[in-house]
This record gives C-alpha cells, structure tokens and sequence, in this order.
C-alpha cells in the first residue's frame, strides 16, 4: 500500500495560475505593489518564486521553520527576516498539514513587527489537509487523505 501522494509540475502551475487570478481579483493593485513575498522554507520557497513572478513582485523572502511531528514539538526558527516587512505580506507554503507552521509564523510576525493578520498577512497553501487546525485564506486543493504530498522538488 502506497502511503503517499505524488503532485505533478503541471498541477502546481495550474493551482498558482488560479491563485494569482483571483488574488488578483480580491486585491488592489497598490496593495500588491507594495507587498512582499515571504516564502516558509523551504516548501513555500518555489510556491513562491513561481507567484513572485506571476505578481511581478521581484523579490521573495524566506522564514526559515523547523518542525518535527513529535508529541511535544514545537516549532523553531532557523532563520529569520533581515530586514522588517512592507506593510502588506502575502505568506506561502506548500502545505498547511497540521497548520502549526501558519500559526506559529503568523503569531511571529505580528508579535514582533506589529501587524494585524487580518489587514496585514495573506497567506496561500498550494495544498491544505482536509483535518488541518488552520485554514489558509486562499489554498489550491484540499487533500481528502492522509498520505503524505511528495512535491516534484521533494526528495522521495
């Protein structure tokens, strides 16, 4: 029995396609303009790139979160933002599995930049599990299992 969900590279484009129509849609043009890119890394960082590019936001950040599915784990930095974010934040990860990352990422950056998520931080999930605690504000597909996603840049 195979336990795992293979994603293919014309999927990913087809959901970031849609996304970024209506992103588009939903958001001003000044607000993108003025908006940056924080990938987590690293799933979120070729989610990313490949939106930056669509957006024609040239430049991507990346907030580096280590989190291991143990009973007591907790999610770790192991690298942070160089310099404070724009006003406007879109946030981008491959997949809110159990959702801790976009919690633990968000609560971040409105505790020490002092955002409010809900005027501030957009976020974007190419996948969602479907009992994930978080729910992204925009995601590609939910996921109705529990195999784990093998992304075309994952290691198998």
């Amino acid at each position: 029995m195979n336990n795992k969900l293979y994603v293919k590279w014309n999927e990913i484009h087809k959901l970031i396609n849609k996304f970024v129509i209506n992103f588009k849609n939903d958001v001003d043009d000044n607000v993108i303009k003025n908006m940056d890119i924080i990938a987590i890394a690293r799933g979120g960082l070729i989610p990313a790139t490949l939106i930056s590019y669509q957006l024609g936001i040239p430049l991507v950040y990346s907030l580096g979160v280590s989190f291991y599915h143990t009973k007591n784990a907790k999610p770790r930095f192991y690298q942070k933002l160089s310099n404070p974010p724009k006003r406007y934040m879109l946030l981008v990860d491959d997949i809110s599995d159990s959702g801790k990352t976009f919690q633990y990422v968000i609560n971040y950056l409105c505790d020490n930049y002092k955002f409010d998520a809900y005027d501030s931080i957009s976020d974007f999930s190419l996948y969602k599990k479907y009992n994930t605690n978080y729910d992204p504000l925009y995601c590609g597909k939910e996921i109705k299992t529990d195999k784990w996603v093998v992304f075309p840049w994952d290691k198998d």
